[in-house]
């Protein structure tokens, strides 16, 4: 799937959340298509890190995107689905480069704790530890 449509999607979701509510079913439903799109959700996710100043809502629907998609695949790699488990291994992998290589903002690592949350999974020790860093850095500004 193209990066556009996946973050004009992002844009609805972190948009309708804004308010307070989850996506509608609408948006759940379009979030149920992009299982198969984890690596564009998680590169959109990285490239809206990457901006001098993430949008928010756009970061929150990117965010809530990679949880769902992560929670669809723990759920197939729990069934016994291997590629699922090599799938969300992938994605572990891609994000914990980009947080030890670009030092995002707290309010990325933020989201992307938001995102396993969602999923129940563990980002790690070392994704740990990158926000941990963060969280100090922050409070001596």
């Amino acid at each position: 799937m193209d990066a556009f449509p996946i973050r004009k999607l992002a844009l609805a979701v972190g948009t309708e959340m804004k308010g307070g509510m989850a996506p509608g079913p609408y948006l759940q439903a379009e979030l149920g298509t992009l299982t198969g799109s984890y690596v564009a959700i998680v590169e959109g996710l990285l490239a809206e890190m990457r901006r001098s100043r993430p949008n928010r809502p756009t970061l929150a629907g990117f965010s809530y995107a990679a949880g769902a998609v992560l929670l669809r695949l723990n759920t197939r790699a729990t069934a016994g689905e291997s590629r699922a488990k090599h799938a969300i291994d992938a994605v572990a992998r891609r994000i914990l480069r980009a947080v030890q290589t670009e030092a995002p903002g707290i309010e990325t690592l933020l989201a992307i704790s938001r995102a396993y949350a969602i999923a129940g999974l563990d980002p790690g020790g070392p994704f740990h530890f990158a926000l941990a860093q963060a969280l100090r850095a922050s409070l001596r500004r």
